[in-house]
């Protein structure tokens, strides 16, 4: 060995092999080695395995992976978590308590076709035509149980063999239908039920479908009522004379007890409806802007507008035992709609009608709320309410 070699690490010119890991093996070297570029529609390709513990595999289904946030408050990590979900979760809940209010006040009449402007019929959708069959098969079932009642029979005989001797009459001056006044009046006086109980009170009466005009339903309804209620063709073809459109004395008498006998039997039929809660969204029987808000009202206002030698109507009818009862107070015509969770529950009355659909028990809250809601004290009362009914179900 030379002199200038003793600073040189022994067989430091001599090649080592590769050393070679657990993790790592050699390529195997081939003459004939291919790399492909990967196309871009292609499926990537999952990453290469390593042996480091420092950071998570990342999962096959990447791709799909949505962003996580960490949240140091809780001490996790890295979690789902959705700055939003508070707010979402409001507007749903808000949505969902509008939809309930507003099935509750409101009932489709057009579920069995609307009337154009030509006055062509347009049939619903078949499911809509299912729903609404099922509904009306339902209501007019109870109907025809609360009119076969036994003692519904025997007030009805006795009370039409009073219109037909005259005990309850018509003024002799006033003609029901053919006075075109009158007749509007009558009509404006019968659409102050809400056209809801209105429809399925007559159609159950009637035994026939009515379809009303989407643009206009009032004006369809009134002409029912100037067809069907103040007038009868069957009626009339008694005292029709050989000159058509001429008809015999005794007409305008035959027609006022028709006209006399529907109006009553519809008065009363609607109150034990109301009373039964026979329509599953149970809506207000009068509507909103009508000034009679009571089935004795509606009595009483037909009484002096039309009735001769009637003193208190309500009285007299009740020698033959018909009895009305419906009142619509102010909580009736509440307006539940809901646009913030904070603010319009604090009265307590949207919270109480909501537990009252939800347990399907009607009229088991509202009826003890206290109304106007604008006090404090009368908010929290409601509100103890609700909580207490909720505790107890």
């Amino acid at each position: 060995m030379h002199a200038n070699d003793e600073n040189v690490a022994p067989n430091a010119n001599i090649p080592r092999p590769h050393a070679h890991t657990a993790s790592t093996k050699p390529k195997a070297h081939t003459s004939a080695t291919i790399h492909y570029k990967p196309r871009l529609s292609a499926r990537p390709h999952p990453p290469a395995k390593t042996t480091s513990t420092s950071e998570p595999q990342p999962s096959k289904s990447s791709i799909f992976r949505t962003v996580t946030h960490t949240v140091p408050s809780n001490g996790l990590s890295k979690q789902l978590y959705n700055e939003n979900i508070m707010e979402k979760q409001e507007k749903a809940f808000v949505k969902w308590m509008n939809y309930v209010f507003s099935i509750e006040h409101e009932e489709d009449i057009f579920s069995n076709g609307t009337v154009d402007e030509s006055g062509a019929i347009q049939p619903p959708g078949i499911y809509q035509h299912l729903a609404y069959r099922r509904k009306s098969g339902a209501f007019s079932k109870s109907v025809d149980a609360i009119i076969r009642a036994s003692e519904a029979d025997d007030m009805f005989l006795r009370l039409n063999a009073a219109i037909s001797e005259g005990h309850i009459a018509v003024r002799e001056d006033t003609l029901l239908y053919a006075d075109l006044g009158v007749r509007h009046e009558l009509v404006q006086l019968l659409l102050c039920y809400n056209m809801c109980w209105l429809k399925v009170a007559l159609e159950a009466l009637y035994k026939e479908d009515i379809v009303l005009s989407k643009s206009n339903p009032a004006a369809s309804m009134g002409r029912f009522l100037v067809q069907r209620f103040l007038y009868d063709e069957a009626t009339a073809s008694r005292f029709q004379t050989k000159v058509k459109g001429v008809y015999g004395e005794g007409l305008k008498r035959a027609l006022d007890i028709f006209t006399l006998r529907k109006f009553l039997a519809l008065v009363w039929l609607l109150d034990r409806a109301k009373a039964q809660h026979l329509l599953e969204s149970d809506p207000v029987l009068f509507a909103l802007s009508s000034p009679l808000k009571s089935s004795k009202g509606m009595l009483r206002e037909f009484s002096k507008r039309y009735l001769s030698g009637e003193g208190d109507f309500v009285r007299h009818l009740s020698h033959f035992s018909y009895t009305v009862s419906h009142v619509q107070h102010e909580r009736d015509e509440y307006d539940f709609t809901v646009s913030n969770l904070a603010v319009d529950l604090r009265d307590g009355m949207r919270l109480a009608r909501l537990l009252e659909v939800v347990s399907g028990e009607h009229e088991a809250l509202l009826p003890r709320m206290k109304v106007p809601a604008a006090a404090k004290v009368t908010r929290t009362f409601n509100v103890d309410m609700s909580l207490t009914f909720m505790h107890a179900h």
